[in-house]
């Protein structure tokens, strides 16, 4: 040996033999730590040093990994064989507008994964020609490759997202029409309740105006020759007295109404009537329903034009169509009658959808209109529409949801009226002043009115108000074609 060293003892590796190189390519393929989304074992990829990634967002890349492994269980099909067998479903569902396959929540995580492919209009591009350029193999020079043929199958698709969006409303029209025509049911709901307390409302905001005049009188502070405004309610709780610090102008008002108005005011049941119609917010109502119908109205269109909001879907039955899928050797396209009845279908559903819907849909549209033209009318009676109307997206100090104006009263009402059961001015008012208060059972006192004008002309909210008839056109039944599907509220209630 070497260096004079004791001789090495033969084995089987004494001596070289001749044996066929393993490319390190394949080593790397077959060995490397692989992404947690790969399902079974590893498939071979195209021997290319440059790896490819097109699903670079994480979360739609996320979603959909958790919708095709949930299809490939279904399948109970080997890992590998299910993982495909699930692309190929999903990609069949969605052109056959299959919702027991392809339900809502599907088509939403599609409709993030498309949307946010598109977004990046020159990788989108890249990945469509790299696709076509490659064929089938092209997907295993990708990470991910059941999830890039999933993708690509849907974008091969024509006017995908146009697409998506339909199916999307189409698939959950009937559970939103039940809650949306469940809100407008609370609204109504919420306005009958105070249409049959107006008499105690308006002696309530009578006995206000009055006891706020007579209170102002000799004084700099104005007398209202015309009531007040639905902003000005909250001015007579924080005014106090200075003797009684506990004692607001609205504990006066209360004392000087009659028991049962008071009693009808403040009735828990009331409240929580009102209080439903307040958190159901009606700006969000009429939003929901626009939208809805909204989308409804440019499926109708769809059907005659062929557009949806501008773009154009092709109806495949007639025109030249593209199949999502490979020759045997992984080359060129190819197109099959298949997919020529497969996406024809689409249109035959949105026709089918849009018939079936549509006096439904005239309907809720119908209800909506009255609703809010009841709105309307209500907050003119009240004296302050441009508090109130339209109905306002955000709380602010000179706008506010009507409802909501009307819980907060009554439930000061109903605070204040605690409150002097608590305090026990029933029995101080005959002792200090030598008169029992309205609410406890005295008389009225007679106040003096404060006449307006006669020349002047009386405003909008003295127009006789008709609750009778309002109350029945909120739920009359519209003839069909009675009103557009969609218009801004302003129109809408006019």
């Amino acid at each position: 040996t070497p260096g004079g060293g004791r001789p090495r003892r033969r084995t089987i590796f004494s001596s070289e033999v001749p044996v066929e190189e393993l490319p390190e390519e394949i080593l790397k393929d077959f060995f490397e730590a692989r992404p947690a989304s790969c399902i079974g074992m590893a498939t071979p990829r195209v021997h290319d040093k440059h790896v490819h990634n097109f699903l670079t967002d994480q979360k739609p890349r996320q979603s959909l990994d958790i919708l095709v492994k949930r299809e490939a269980i279904l399948s109970k099909l080997p890992a590998q064989a299910g993982v495909e067998s699930a692309v190929d479903d999903i990609i069949e569902a969605l052109k056959s507008c299959d919702y027991s396959r392809c339900t809502s929540g599907k088509l939403e995580e599609l409709r993030k994964a498309v949307a946010a492919t598109m977004e990046d209009k020159q990788q989108h591009a890249n990945f469509m020609a790299f696709v076509e350029e490659h064929g089938r193999l092209a997907f295993q020079r990708l990470d991910h490759p059941h999830l890039h043929r999933l993708l690509y199958g849907v974008l091969k698709i024509p006017a995908i997202t146009s697409r998506l969006e339909c199916m999307i409303l189409e698939s959950t029209f009937a559970e939103h029409m039940e809650h949306y025509h469940s809100n407008l049911n609370i609204l109504c709901s919420a306005f009958d309740c105070v249409l049959r307390r107006l008499g105690p409302l308006r002696r309530f905001f009578m006995t206000a105006t009055r006891l706020g005049n007579a209170l102002n009188l000799d004084s700099h502070a104005p007398v209202t020759e015309y009531g007040f405004k639905l902003s000005s309610i909250s001015k007579f709780v924080e005014l106090k007295s200075p003797s009684r610090k506990e004692l607001s102008l609205m504990h006066f008002v209360l004392l000087w109404m009659r028991p049962d108005d008071v009693k009808a005011l403040c009735d828990p049941a009331v409240l929580d009537v009102v209080y439903r119609g307040k958190c159901a917010v009606s700006f969000m109502v009429f939003q929901d329903i626009f939208q809805q119908l909204d989308g409804f109205l440019h499926i109708q269109k769809l059907i005659d034009t062929g557009k949806y909001k501008g773009t154009e879907i092709p109806n495949q039955s007639s025109s030249e169509s593209r199949r999502s899928s490979f020759s045997s050797d992984g080359g060129a396209l190819q197109g099959t009658s298949d997919d020529l009845a497969s996406d024809n279908r689409f249109h035959m559903r949105m026709k089918s959808f849009a018939h079936e819907s549509l006096d439904r849909s005239e309907y809720l549209w119908q209800f909506t209109v009255n609703m809010f033209r009841a709105y309307k009318e209500l907050g003119a009676y009240l004296n302050d529409l441009q508090m109130v109307y339209p109905p306002p997206q955000e709380i602010k100090d000179d706008k506010n949801d009507l409802f909501a104006i009307l819980h907060n009263l009554l439930t000061t009402l109903a605070g204040v009226r605690t409150d002097i059961q608590n305090q026990g001015l029933e029995t101080e008012f005959p002792k200090h002043f030598g008169v029992a208060a309205p609410l406890f059972g005295g008389e009225l006192c007679a106040q003096v009115a404060q006449p307006r004008p006669a020349e002047e002309e009386p405003p909008v909210a003295a127009v006789p108000f008709r609750p009778s008839r309002l109350s029945a056109a909120v739920r009359m039944a519209p003839p069909r074609g009675a009103a557009p599907l969609a218009a801004p509220l302003g129109d809408a209630a006019a």
